[in-house]
């Protein structure tokens, strides 16, 4: 079937594939920092604050003692979709 449908879903799944891939199904709060070209205490500021992509980086969240990972399918999702229609990487 040829449609926005089918190609949307190819980029995200070679957005996650890669992902996947590299990262395996969690990432390090480093890798997601590295990803979006940002520092990891960046990463920190922003969870901390409440924003669009706060709340989106807190859902992909999970805590494993004092070890913060993140799910690679949401972050694949949030590369591919951004945050409301707005490209994450102009966030500041």
């Amino acid at each position: 079937m040829i449609g926005n449908v089918d190609i949307q879903q190819q980029k995200n799944s070679t957005t996650f594939d890669y992902l996947i891939s590299k990262h395996g199904p969690l990432m390090k709060i480093d890798e997601v920092a590295n990803l979006f070209h940002k520092s990891t205490d960046a990463i920190r500021i922003i969870l901390s604050r409440k924003s669009d992509l706060s709340n989106a980086l807190n859902d992909a969240k999970n805590r494993y003692g004092r070890r913060i990972y993140f799910r690679t399918e949401q972050i694949a999702d949030l590369v591919d979709n951004g945050v409301e229609g707005r490209d994450i990487r102009q966030e500041k």
